[in-house]
């Protein structure tokens, strides 16, 4: 530990040893009626050539600081919506420096009264001093704001945009999810938030970006430490995390764990497979207590040469072991015969996924920016998973275990330059996915790779005052090889995006978009693995991408006081959906389950959410509705689903305490292929006090429900038809305890930008 001490402080030491001395060019950046100019690019370049040595933004108040050998210089700013800005200069306090509006603009569209700003690409929220002091975390800060398809539960510390998952960033770096929602609400300098993942996130299947811009700091430190835990239940999160920063230089470390280790998580089946040669019904019940623990790990550190060129490299591990264990009894009727047995189940998942990230930024002349990333990642894992039948005269077991090997190498450039009123954007991934899988107990090894290579090209413009247009385009080319054959696939992705201010209070916007599913390396492969005594799971090298083509119409009012309204109506449509059915295979008597590509999958969905937001100034309450109705088709089946789900939610500031609540009134059932997916009924009670540096937090799960969170699934298949019950009984009537305690020391440090995506693995496991 020592020695890791002593090179820390020895590579501290030579980013920052003798650095000339430097002095500040500030000014502050006004209009014609000197309203602040916020976040308007900002560089310097030598007065004697065109080399740009330096660069920034305006903050909130229009202010910027640069700090640079003295000498001679030409200042240049810029930003959408105001008129171009050069002057030459030395090192100093420049004053306030006039940006006078243009006729035409890129610019904010401001919802008066608020500090939310809507721009063609995002959302831009800009901190109250009164909820960012009161809420204490950014979790919190973010629920208080109510943007459009946002949904956050405090308690359960959840983030979902439109249902689906965003990806989370910080100063445009992306994150883990459990930095991202512990950053300090005081530290937040303004949130920029997509409920349109554009062209280039498309291709992850993200439904958004959430990106946290920090206040600008300096040299110094901090170390955060944060556990929460339960007073009668195996559930314990926490995470430690250091950063340390000095000169051109920081260093980050964060440690997470999380453990679960539950005893009460009932489960109940009923299900029954039909053909004309084998009729099998089958009862059981069990309880299927579980026990994982998680660790993840990573190392930062961020070279900024200066205020435009920029340096990360990552290490991160992420490792993961997970137990099942059951047991109960279950009645089977086998073509008229009935038998009663005992079944117990075991199921063991280890995972060791090492991941070094490479990140690369350079600001350049004329508004153009260019942004490298290079990520490698290395997989190790194992699946055992052990099926026992027990009855008075037999004993059958059904074991699968499955080691992987694999790695996937992935990389991105984008390129992106800026003009008056509009912008533009080219970029290209690659990512290299190689998996090699031991299935040990049928003496069966695959080793399959798949190359996936995405091109793009965003447009973003203003149509006027009031309008703005973006418009993306991108091409992937896909490539599968399991060894014997090579597949290929060239699928588009295009996206469209119209917004439109009809006034102060009200804005209109149009999405669509169309965008290919790929199937997965498991997907493809042909290992049949048996399940038990009736069924078996298989692969399918036949399969075909599909296509979905959505849109959607969303209407935003939002009052200069308290009032706010979101209604959304869209409509999706699958040509060809990868979906998993049952038949029956004679010759090995069993019902195989495997993937095919289906008819089509539609689904139409009408949303809205009103509320109120510092109401008598301390209270916000929002009420939530969807109607939707999904379809879907394919041969031997067609379903259709109806459902109604709604939620209240209930939050109170006052001073340094935050109270909510978080109720489903009706349940949310989703429909897809030939199953239903009934979602947890979920009741959520917090309180959070926020003291100096100490954060404490009570939140009590489920008070009204004491079997805890409820999950079912149906089966509609002729073929296979069922109903699976399982609780989380444990988390019923649970009440849980966070503390988060930070120290910070020195100066506190400018953070770095980081924007492009990283890449993941596919282990193409047939489980």
């Amino acid at each position: 530990m020592k020695r890791i001490f002593t090179l820390l402080l020895s590579i501290l030491a030579m980013t920052s040893f003798a650095q000339n001395e430097t002095k500040e060019l500030k000014a502050r950046l006004v209009d014609e009626e000197k309203n602040p100019v916020q976040f308007a690019n900002v560089s310097l370049k030598m007065a004697d050539n065109d080399s740009i040595i330096a660069g920034t933004s305006s903050d909130e108040n229009g202010n910027f600081i640069l700090n640079v050998e003295d000498g001679k210089y030409i200042l240049m700013t810029s930003a959408v919506g105001y008129e171009r800005l050069s002057i030459y200069c030395r090192p100093a306090d420049l004053g306030e420096l006039k940006m006078p509006r243009t006729s035409e603009m890129l610019d904010a569209v401001t919802i008066e009264g608020s500090r939310i700003e809507e721009t063609p690409l995002h959302y831009v929220v800009l901190p109250d001093p009164t909820e960012a002091e009161s809420s204490g975390r950014g979790l919190n800060f973010l629920n208080m704001q109510q943007l459009p398809g946002l949904d956050v539960n405090v308690a359960k510390e959840t983030i979902t945009i439109d249902g689906g998952t965003p990806i989370y960033q910080i100063n445009g770096k992306e994150v883990s999810y459990q930095r991202f929602i512990n950053v300090s609400s005081d530290k937040i300098k303004r949130i920029e938030y997509s409920n349109n993942p554009g062209v280039r996130y498309m291709d992850r299947g993200a439904s958004g970006v959430i990106n946290i811009v920090l206040k600008e700091v300096e040299d110094g430190g901090s170390i955060v430490a944060n556990g929460k835990t339960a007073f009668t239940t195996g559930f314990a999160d926490g995470y430690l995390m250091g950063t340390y920063n000095r000169g051109k230089s920081e260093i980050m470390l964060q440690y997470n764990i999380s453990h679960r280790n539950y005893d009460d998580v009932p489960y109940e089946m009923t299900d029954k497979y039909t053909s004309e040669y084998r009729i099998v019904e089958r009862k059981h019940s069990m309880n299927f207590p579980f026990y994982y623990t998680t660790h993840n790990i990573m190392a930062d550190y961020t070279y900024r040469a200066n205020d435009s060129t920029f340096l990360i490299v990552s290490l991160r591990d992420n490792i993961e072991n997970n137990n099942w264990t059951g047991s109960g009894p279950m009645i089977e009727i086998d073509n008229g015969i009935h038998d009663t047995m005992n079944m117990e189940m075991k199921r063991k998942r280890k995972i060791n996924m090492p991941t070094l990230d490479l990140y690369f930024s350079r600001q350049m002349k004329n508004n153009q920016t260019i942004e490298l990333n290079l990520v490698g990642q290395y997989s190790m894992s194992s699946y055992d998973n052990k099926l026992i039948y027990k009855s008075d005269t037999l004993i059958e077991e059904y074991p699968t275990y499955i080691e992987n090997h694999g790695y996937s190498v992935s990389g991105e450039a984008m390129y992106t330059k800026a003009f008056d009123i509009s912008e533009l954007q080219f970029g290209i991934q690659y990512q290299h996915n190689f998996a090699y899988n031991d299935y040990v107990v049928y003496d069966e090894t695959t080793s399959m790779s798949k190359d996936n290579i995405y091109a793009y090209a965003q447009y973003v413009t203003m149509l006027g005052e009031k309008a703005s247009l973006v418009l993306g385009t991108g091409a992937k080319v896909f490539v599968v090889n399991d060894g014997l054959n090579t597949l290929s696939y060239v699928k588009n992705l295009s996206t469209l995006r119209l917004n439109y201010k009809i006034n102060k209070k009200m804005s209109l916007s149009a999405v669509a978009s169309l965008s290919p599913s790929l199937p997965s390396l498991s997907d493809l492969s042909t290992i049949l693995q048996r399940t038990d005594d009736v069924s078996a799971n298989v692969g399918n090298a036949d399969l075909k991408p599909y296509n979905t083509l959505s849109g959607r119409l969303q209407f935003n009012y939002n009052a200069p006081k308290i009032f706010y309204a979101t209604a959304t109506a869209g409509y999706g449509h699958s040509f060809n959906p990868i979906v998993y059915t049952y038949h029956y295979n004679p010759e090995l008597n069993l019902f195989v389950n495997s993937p095919h590509n289906s008819d089509y999958y539609k689904t139409m969905y009408f949303n809205t959410k009103i509320g109120a937001k510092k109401l008598f100034e301390f209270l916000y309450i929002s009420l939530t509705g969807n109607l939707r109705k999904q379809e879907s088709k394919g041969i031997g089946f067609h379903h259709e689903n109806l459902n109604f789900y709604s939620s209240v939610e209930v939050q109170a500031v006052w001073e340094k305490f935050t109270m909510g609540c978080d109720f489903d009134i009706t349940p949310a059932i989703t429909l897809y292929g030939e199953n239903l997916y009934h979602n947890e009924m979920s009741q959520d009670i917090y309180v959070q006090y926020k003291w100096k540096d100490l954060y404490v937090a009570l939140i009590w799960l489920c008070p009204f429900n004491k079997d805890g969170f409820k999950y079912q699934t149906e089966g509609l298949s002729e073929v296979h038809s069922y109903k699976h019950t399982n609780w989380t009984a444990n988390n019923g009537n649970m009440l849980t305890l966070g503390l988060t305690w930070s120290i910070n020391y020195g100066k506190s440090f400018k953070k770095v930008q980081k924007s492009l995506s990283n890449g993941g693995y596919d282990d193409g496991m047939v489980k």
